[in-house]
């Protein structure tokens, strides 16, 4: 009974708030940058006695998911502005997986810092490094050389210089040992919020901006030099806080950089370029979104992502309501974009929004979390897929109205040109976790047909992100997560035995809350998947992409919809059929 009275009030709550905003067009936030130096808590706060989560495997249609508690613990519970670059694995050596995790346990956050860690098992057991540096840093970020050694950089004052980006390098691949690489100073002041990229044993990049300034900033470091130091910043017309992120070709000779434009610019549109010179000029901009031109307010915001298939760049950016004075709304929908220049004509298609996820509101700003957000995309090292994970807001809600968020994962088994229906893979467990600032490796290795994805994310009891919010006292920790996805081959399965279009009955029917449903095509072709209510009113976009000829599996997650009975409906070509199924709760 209590279950259900907790049940009905979370809806009412929803309901209410859904009203609420529909009613107040006005109910909008600033967008406002966290630089690391914010303190919110009371000196007196005491630390809580960390018990680390034990988190149940999560089984999905697209994956196995398991949950490993790492130990590391933070009050300071923010990772990064946008889409975190924390973790990747060398597909040289594929067991060797490298993370770097922003912590602190200060209640004035004066021992906040990057956590560097190692594994050469593939995850199983990790050796704890600490700070790199060991004074005071913030926002994380790190890359691989060729060699395997860790590239990581923070933004810091180490050196007795002041606070910006610098870059520290390993010896070798886990030894542990850096040197320390400060970027050079800057007339318009010293660019914080790194990204770092090792484009080859040599060269460095790495993007950089000012905290509330109007543009952003790129630089290389060249380790063949005799006194190997990073050049001068190269300005671009880039957004701060992190709305930036590079990544190279297969071959190295090409580096992608994908960006938000500066709001005294651009406000708002998404760009991407190239560098063929390790990042020390730039080819023309690439406008692949503009928010204007797309009449409804949708612009880009802070998450974003970028990998390469061969030398083909795949980007992930979200899209929120936005405005020319810098505010934007926190529960209105968004949405996740993927983009590469060679599907759709290079137009940015819809990865992930409340057609595919539920939407649930987000009434309070937390650190410019939108509905649907911070997307973090990884591609596997044979080119048959892509992967990507998201932040989505649930169905619960904190005392104080604050939305707690889980995780959101799909892929593409054709090279992006169509993408499974996501799947939600964070435990569902009491206390209610809430789930955020999800990193993926940008390169995923690939074992005969199975592919291992590594991620790292951070979880805590109280919802919310507490350099905003305030004393919360919870502890969130950081959890490794491993996906193991098998890969179907040539991106279907058994593609010698279909030789015509079938939609079969789901399986379970009757079903709670997720049932799957198979279907085969004959020949490629645009494939249209849908389910509806009795009333005809669609409820779920399972499928709408090209497909090859093969046979294909979805899963349907009814977990936010009512008892009763449901249709779906296929189209591909001059081929339509419908079924029905039993939703029973």
């Amino acid at each position: 009974m209590l279950r259900k009275i907790t049940a009905i009030t979370i809806m009412l709550f929803v309901f209410v708030g859904v009203f609420t905003q529909a009613q107040d067009v006005n109910k909008k936030a600033p967008i406002v940058a966290i630089t690391g130096n914010e303190v919110v808590l009371e000196k007196s706060f005491t630390i809580p006695q960390y018990k680390p989560t034990v988190f149940p495997n999560v089984v999905t249609s697209l994956a196995t998911f398991t949950f490993t508690a790492t130990g590391i613990t933070s009050i300071y519970d923010l990772q990064s502005n946008g889409s975190p670059n924390e973790i990747v694995q060398d597909i040289n050596t594929p067991d060797n997986i490298h993370i770097y995790f922003m912590t602190a346990l200060d209640a004035a956050y004066a021992d906040r810092g990057g956590i560097y860690q190692f594994s050469d098992d593939g995850g199983m057991t990790w050796t704890n490094y600490g700070k790199v540096p060991t004074v005071k840093s913030g926002f994380p970020t790190i890359s691989l050389l060729p060699s395997g050694a860790a590239v990581v950089a923070c933004h810091t004052n180490e050196g007795g210089i002041s606070t910006r980006s610098q870059a520290y390098i390993d010896q070798d691949a886990g030894v542990g040992t850096f040197t320390r690489y400060p970027a050079a100073d800057n007339a318009d002041g010293d660019p914080i919020w790194p990204r770092v990229l090792a484009i080859d044993a040599d060269n460095i990049a790495l993007v950089a901006s000012i905290s509330g300034g109007a543009n952003a900033y790129t630089t290389n470091l060249d380790l063949s030099a005799t006194t190997p130091a990073f050049a001068a910043y190269t300005v671009y017309s880039g957004d701060q806080a992190e709305t930036y992120k590079l990544a190279k070709s297969d071959d190295g000779m090409t580096v992608g950089h994908l960006y938000v434009a500066d709001a005294a610019v651009a406000n708002g549109d998404v760009f991407y370029r190239e560098s063929t010179d390790k990042g020390v000029t730039w080819g023309p901009e690439v406008l692949l979104w503009d928010w204007r031109v797309e009449g409804d307010s949708m612009g880009g915001l802070r998450g974003l992502d970028l990998t390469f298939v061969g030398n083909e760049p795949h980007a992930v950016f979200e899209l929120g309501k936005i405005t020319d004075a810098g505010n934007y709304f926190p529960s209105y929908p968004s949405s996740i974009m993927y983009w590469t220049p060679n599907e759709n004509g290079g137009v940015p298609t819809v990865l992930a929004d409340s057609s595919n996820i539920p939407y649930n509101v987000n009434p309070v700003a937390s650190c410019v979390f939108l509905p649907v957000c911070r997307p973090s995309i990884s591609a596997s090292t044979d080119g048959r897929a892509l992967f990507c994970v998201m932040n989505a807001a649930t169905e619960n809600f904190s005392a104080d109205t604050i939305t707690y968020y889980g995780g959101y994962f799909t892929a593409s088994f054709d090279g992006g040109k169509s993408w499974e229906a996501p799947v939600r893979f964070t435990p569902d467990v009491l206390p209610v976790k809430d789930w955020r600032f999800f990193s993926i490796s940008p390169k995923t290795a690939v074992n005969g047909d199975t592919a291992i994805v590594h991620m790292v994310v951070q979880t805590r009891d109280t919802a919310g992100v507490l350099v905003q919010e305030g004393p919360a006292g919870t502890l969130a920790e950081e959890v490794y997560i491993q996906a193991k996805v098998v890969l179907p081959v040539n991106g279907v399965n058994d593609i010698a035995s279909v030789n015509s279009f079938e939609l079969g009955q789901n399986y379970p029917n009757p079903f709670n809350p997720s049932t799957t449903i198979k279907y085969s095509v004959a020949k490629s072709g645009n494939v249209v998947l849908k389910v509806y209510d009795v009333l005809g009113r669609e409820v779920a976009n399972l499928v709408n992409g090209v497909k090859e000829a093969g046979s294909y599996s979805v899963t349907f997650d009814a977990s936010k919809l009512s008892t009763g009975l449901y249709i779906y409906t296929i189209n591909s070509g001059n081929f339509t059929a419908t079924k029905k199924m039993m939703l029973v709760k």
